[in-house]
């Protein structure tokens, strides 16, 4: 049950009480114990010849909420003096009935913790409205206790102003397990931030590997077209080599007998020198290649430790995320206890 449908109950069974006394009774009076600090209660007699207005039944019942409920009840009468508290009030704020009046004073502006009270005593006294708070009380011990607390009027039959009922539930838990849920919420909001950027730097490393494995196969690809000129160039030493070898075994065999018999080395040195020529160029082109390949895969070795650093992060960040998440879902079940 909700602290409304509590207060509710509470105030049904105490304006039905409090009219039959006005209409039947003389004023409520509060008897004082002199030989301990209880309050002696009222005499909620429970037969309805004491109160005409209310079955035994229900009588019953207010007994019952006069003195067993955890709620701090305070009766006052129209111009807000103090008239009776409940034994859950001496249980909440360790006053009785007597000391605490002689203590804090009689009147409900003397004894609130409220600056607003006058504010709220307007509403309730003036326009007839009940008023709804939550303040922060001091107990007899000095304890800091946060209530909620309802300030309602009774009328009597007639419309007219008889009693003022507080009730005060104790919900210092709540209150606390609300602070820890909004300091909760403020540190999963971070979290969830330091996430969502940790995410971007992942998403940037990410792409910066791809690209660097992109210019590493690239570089690749052209070494592959290196390999492959190698290779021509290997052949063509391999044809050179045979055809000087027939030259010269044809040049041992006839000997020189006319300047023509030189063509065949002359064709093989223009090759060879051509042959020169492209392998410098070849030379300079696999040297820049290998330097680029090399800055590729250093530059793709960083990436990779970058990236697994944000990784790493990013999902420590995420597990705290996770821990937050359970930490709220926790304190949003206290608060609904």
């Amino acid at each position: 049950m909700t602290i409304f449908a509590i207060t509710a109950s509470l105030f049904s069974f105490l304006a039905g009480y409090l009219l039959s006394r006005k209409i039947h009774q003389p004023p409520l009076k509060v008897e004082l114990s002199t030989s301990d600090t209880d309050i002696k209660q009222p005499d909620l007699k429970t037969d309805e010849s004491a109160h005409p207005g209310m079955s035994t039944k229900e009588m019953e019942r207010l007994s019952i909420v006069a003195k067993q409920t955890e709620n701090a009840i305070m009766i006052m009468d129209a111009d807000g003096y103090i008239e009776w508290v409940n034994e859950g009030f001496t249980r909440m704020y360790g006053y009785t009935y007597e000391e605490f009046t002689q203590t804090l004073g009689s009147h409900i502006r003397q004894t609130s913790f409220s600056d607003a009270i006058e504010e709220r005593l307007y509403k309730v006294q003036k326009m007839g409205q009940p008023v709804f708070y939550e303040a922060l009380n001091i107990t007899r011990d000095g304890k800091s206790i946060w209530t909620h607390t309802s300030l309602t009027p009774i009328f009597n039959d007639a419309g007219e102003l008889t009693y003022l009922a507080a009730i005060d539930s104790d919900i210092s838990r709540r209150k606390e397990s609300s602070d820890v849920l909004l300091q909760t919420i403020g540190q999963l909001s971070h979290s969830i931030n330091e996430l969502s950027s940790k995410q971007q730097h992942l998403l940037n490393e990410t792409a910066n590997m791809m690209q660097s494995v992109k210019d590493a196969g690239e570089l690749l690809e052209e070494t592959t077209s290196i390999t492959r000129f190698i290779k021509d160039i290997s052949d063509k030493i391999k044809i050179l080599g045979l055809n000087a070898s027939i030259e010269s075994a044809n040049f041992n065999y006839s000997g020189i007998q006319n300047r023509t018999d030189t063509n065949g080395f002359r064709v093989i040195s223009n090759e060879i020198i051509q042959l020169s020529e492209d392998s410098k160029k070849q030379t300079n082109r696999i040297s820049n290649t290998m330097l680029h390949l090399e800055n590729s895969f250093s530059h793709l070795n960083k990436n990779k430790e970058s990236f697994n650093h944000f990784s790493d992060a990013f999902f420590t960040t995420l597990n705290d995320v996770r821990k937050e998440l359970i930490r709220v879902e926790r304190v949003a079940e206290q608060l609904n206890t």
